[in-house]
């Protein structure tokens, strides 16, 4: 209830949803978790499967089978291996592991009625909402007093007639055209305009039957409600009121019970993974054609590697951390590091094994997204630092396209599908992923111009989205892109010829979308020089 209040104080947090279950008994003294409802949006049939697996890599040894007798209802059967099995620990282990609980993130970012993106809390919503539902009513009541004054008008009308009915009768029939009768209705009974169009519009034998008593019935009729409407508009807490009594209508007609309870148990069972974790420092290596392997120790020329194989890249990280891959459509894979397969012997395992990869899909980058700078050493520094800073990614298409992410985008696990960061346009790939520091520059290299652009000018986005144009590129592709931190240098190897190393006052740094300068020899990859990697 804490984090609901804060979420709708101040418009933006996390909602923990999960599932609800129940123990049921079943033969031999055994007992059954019965899970009764699932949290919004989870797909039950990937959950069962989720489940299964657990079981089939025996993670869940207390669990012997799951199976879905769901109909109209939830209704999924955990059987529990023997009555030493408890289900609360079963259960905690589900919160944890599947989807059976989730957080989703809220953020209460409305378009207000000014035309502006806003955080808004959930008074500040409301408040907007009973703005608006006032000035319905206004308008409404406004338009019901405008239609009274009309019909009041024309029964007046109605009236100025009704003594020499006879004669407005034969003025009409002996006219030669509408326009005529209206004309002689207005010179001989001093009508205006709208009465005497009125008076044409109603029909002969309508006209014959008006009664005078129910002409006056209606004009005081009228005439009572156009007073009553003026008096909820003269109050403002008269026009709250009429609010008020739509809003408990609606309820009433269209309102249902929430489906949903809100809950805060203080005893409640937990499942903390690390407790079940040996805490190692290892290498996770990757080759060129996707064989992830985790080992205690790194090095270089021991790396078994099949034949036509190359190690792409390392990291050195620990069990307890998570691992980010990126992929070169636009998605990025999270793990914890003790969820990376470590074989014995062999080469590895191959990532799209690990993980769901689609055809052609390969990885182009790895990080760890946990990294954070070292705190202060002080404590009484520690007030200056209320929230840990941004870490900012670089993410770069072919097409010469991109833009920064933030870390927290890969700082939760992903599902074996992964999440997608980039969203790409027909024939797009992305060709790297750096991270970018406060004042850097992104060198951006075809294979034959350079253009430097300054990290701030480069589009952030907190959300999966689609490049933004950074360099602008003619029958060329970008092939490869480097952070070079304020005063360093870049090293280019070119087609022909010997490296170049360009320092950080000659960087060609242009504007966004430019072309870039050309380079003579052409290039063929960026690197930092030995002294700065």
């Amino acid at each position: 209830k804490k984090g609901l209040k804060e979420l709708y104080r101040n418009g933006k947090g996390p909602v923990a949803l999960r599932g609800e279950y129940v123990v049921e008994k079943a033969s031999r003294g055994r007992r059954n978790l019965v899970i009764t409802s699932i949290p919004y949006m989870v797909n039950k049939a990937r959950l069962v499967e989720a489940v299964f697996k657990l079981i089939q890599d025996k993670k869940l040894p207390m669990v012997s089978e799951v199976r879905d007798e769901s109909t109209e209802d939830v209704r999924v059967v955990l059987e529990l291996r023997d009555d030493k099995a408890d289900p609360e620990e079963v259960a905690a282990f589900l919160f944890k592991k599947t989807e059976l609980a989730v957080n989703i993130a809220v953020n209460l970012t409305c378009l207000t009625p000014m035309g502006v993106p806003e955080r808004l809390s959930l008074k500040e919503i409301l408040k907007y909402f009973l703005d608006f539902r006032n000035e319905v009513t206004v308008a409404m009541f406004t338009r019901e007093r405008e239609e009274l004054l009309k019909r009041l008008h024309i029964l007046e009308g109605l009236i100025l007639i009704f003594s020499d009915l006879d004669r407005a009768i034969k003025i009409i029939r002996r006219s030669a055209s509408r326009k005529d009768a209206a004309h002689k209705l207005v010179t001989e009974f001093g009508l205006d305009e709208t009465q005497a169009e009125a008076i044409l519009n109603m029909r002969l034998a309508a006209l014959v039957r008006l009664e005078r008593e129910s002409i006056h019935s209606e004009m005081r009729d009228r005439a009572q409600r156009v007073r009553e409407v003026e008096k909820i508009l003269s109050d403002d807490a008269r026009v709250w009121a009429e609010v008020k009594r739509d809003l408990l209508t609606i309820k009433k007609r269209y309102g249902d019970p929430r489906r949903t309870t809100i809950t805060a148990v203080a005893d409640e069972p937990t499942y903390a993974r690390e407790s079940f974790m040996a805490h190692e420092e290892v290498v996770l290596t990757l080759s060129e054609r996707g064989w992830i392997r985790r080992a205690k120790s790194f090095d270089p020329k021991t790396v078994p590697l099949r034949e036509g194989d190359a190690l792409l890249g390392h990291l050195e990280t620990d069990t307890l951390s998570l691992v980010a891959f990126f992929t070169s459509l636009g998605k990025a894979y999270v793990a914890r590091v003790a969820d990376i397969p470590a074989p014995a012997k062999g080469y590895g395992t191959p990532i799209m094994t690990v993980f769901g990869f689609s055809d052609g899909e390969r990885v182009v980058a790895a990080i760890l997204p946990e990294a954070r700078p070292p705190a202060p050493a002080e404590e009484d520094q520690i007030e200056m630092f209320p929230e840990e800073p941004d870490r900012w990614f670089a993410a770069l298409s072919n097409l010469g396209r991109g833009f920064l992410f933030r870390s927290r985008l890969v700082e939760a696990p992903s599902s074996r599908a992964g999440r997608v960061i980039y969203r790409l346009k027909k024939g797009e790939e992305i060709i790297g992923i750096e991270e970018v520091a406060p004042g850097a520059r992104l060198l951006l290299a075809t294979k034959s111009r350079l253009l430097a652009l300054s990290e701030d000018v480069v589009p952030r986005r907190n959300g999966p989205s689609q490049g933004v144009a950074l360099m602008k590129l003619k029958d060329e592709t970008l092939q490869d892109f480097l952070v070079v931190n304020p005063e360093g240098a870049a090293q280019i190897t070119p087609a022909k010829g010997k490296q170049i190393i360009v320092e950080w006052e000659d960087m060609p740094e242009g504007s966004r979308a430019t072309r870039g300068k050309m380079i003579k020899g052409g290039i063929m990859a960026l690197s930092l020089p030995e002294t700065e990697e």
